[in-house]
């Protein structure tokens, strides 16, 4: 998919599913990793007079161009899943839950509810 029907679709489900009245932002990212996708708060200022919570939904811009529609939005419910059940998504670098409870809040989004990334999603060759 072009990126920009990515960021559409992404944002589509992202509202449909409340991210964005609750504060989520998005972005494309690019790491030297397989990583598809994130959800994560990111903590700023936590000793300041001013501390915030900065909510992002993260795609890897490399993978989404090289795979097709059904392949990106399952990686989106996946990483939406996660946002709606912040106890099994990246907060400080935490390690991930996939289980029940998060296979099924996925399937009532519409995502398979696996803990990876679908059977036939590509990797980009400089992120493997």
């Amino acid at each position: 998919m072009n990126l920009k029907d990515v960021e559409a679709l992404a944002l589509e489900l992202m509202d449909r599913h409340g991210l964005i009245a609750d504060g989520w932002n998005f972005e494309f990212f690019t790491y030297p990793n397989s990583c598809a996708g994130r959800a994560e708060w990111r903590h700023n200022d936590i000793y300041g007079d001013n501390p915030t919570v900065e909510k992002c939904l993260g795609l890897n811009s490399d993978h989404m161009t090289i795979n097709d529609e059904p392949e990106v939005r399952e990686v989106i419910l996946h990483e939406i899943t996660h946002a709606l059940l912040p106890h099994t998504a990246t907060i400080n670098n935490a390690p991930k839950n996939h289980g029940y409870e998060f296979k099924q809040l996925a399937k009532r989004l519409g995502a398979t509810g696996l803990s990876c990334c679908p059977p036939n999603f590509k990797r980009a060759k400089n992120n493997s």
